[in-house]
């Protein structure tokens, strides 16, 4: 069960980086994020990205984003919420 989530949550992590440029990080973050929401069996979240180089090929810069349980499940709620409107 475990590899039937991590692998089609992986593969789509890696098509949505591969989908373009982003202007943002957290956008695409986001896009993952709602990949993983899409599956249940996702309980909670750590997603960290980062970027090298940044300025003058030297530097990184990243983002973090924790989502809890409950976190997930309330996003779950309002995604639902507004397929239904």
């Amino acid at each position: 069960p475990f590899l039937g989530v991590v692998v089609p949550v992986t593969r789509k992590s890696f098509d949505l980086a591969r989908d373009g440029h982003y202007d943002t990080q957290e956008w695409l973050m986001t896009r993952i994020l709602s990949a993983c929401a899409a599956f249940d069996a996702i309980e909670a979240v750590d997603l960290r990205l980062s970027k090298h180089p940044v300025l003058n090929e030297s530097g990184a810069l990243g983002v973090r984003l924790s989502l809890s349980r409950d976190d997930m499940d309330a996003l779950r709620a309002e995604t639902r919420a507004a397929a239904v409107d």
